[in-house]
C-alpha cells in the first residue's frame, strides 16, 4: 500500500469500527501525522519567533 493510499483509507474510513488496518496503513498514518505535527511547529517558529514568551502563542499546533 503506497503512502497516499493508505492515508486516503483511513480519513475515509475514519468512522468504521469494525475489522482492522493494516499495518502499513496504520503506520503511514502515524508518520503523516508526525509530518504534520512538524509542519505546524516549523510554521509556528516562523511566524511567532524562538522567543521563550511566545509558547501560549502557538497559532499552528493549536489546531492539532
Amino acid at each position: 500500500m503506497s503512502f497516499l493510499s493508505a492515508i486516503q483509507t483511513c480519513f475515509v474510513k475514519y468512522a468504521t469500527f469494525q475489522g482492522r488496518a493494516r499495518r502499513s496503513e496504520y503506520w503511514f498514518f502515524v508518520l503523516f501525522i508526525m509530518l504534520i505535527g512538524v509542519a505546524e511547529g516549523v510554521l509556528d517558529g516562523l511566524i511567532i519567533g524562538a522567543s521563550h514568551t511566545a509558547e501560549s502563542l502557538k497559532v499552528f499546533s493549536g489546531i492539532s
